[in-house]
């Protein structure tokens, strides 16, 4: 039979687990917290040869509005470099109901 690894100590809200694949955790992480709007224009660079935003280009946008909730929660990039740390946006769901065009909101 192994032994069993030591259970995992209870970290204080903001505190960081150094070990790889560690988690930072604050009060403000609540799951009715964890929705982010944002809005964007999309600009003519943004768009693909017949007008509409292109994947990558909601890419980006969706990187930046993960970067700035990160920042209303505590965990920005300039916390997080302090730190030794930084976050990874590792999932993304998106539907559109309709193709976004160039010029849109």
């Amino acid at each position: 039979m192994l032994p069993r690894p030591p259970a995992a100590r209870p970290r204080p809200p903001g505190s960081v687990d150094s070990r790889p694949g560690g988690v930072l955790s604050s009060p403000a992480m609540e799951p009715e917290r964890q929705v982010t709007t944002e809005r964007f224009t999309v600009h003519s660079f943004d768009a693909d040869a017949f007008g509409f935003l292109s994947p990558a280009a909601l890419a980006g946008y969706l990187q930046e509005a993960a970067g700035r909730s990160a920042d209303a929660l505590g965990f920005g990039l300039a916390r997080l470099n302090e730190l030794g740390a930084t976050w990874v946006l590792a999932r993304e769901r998106v539907v559109l109901d309709q193709p976004v065009r160039w010029g849109e909101t």
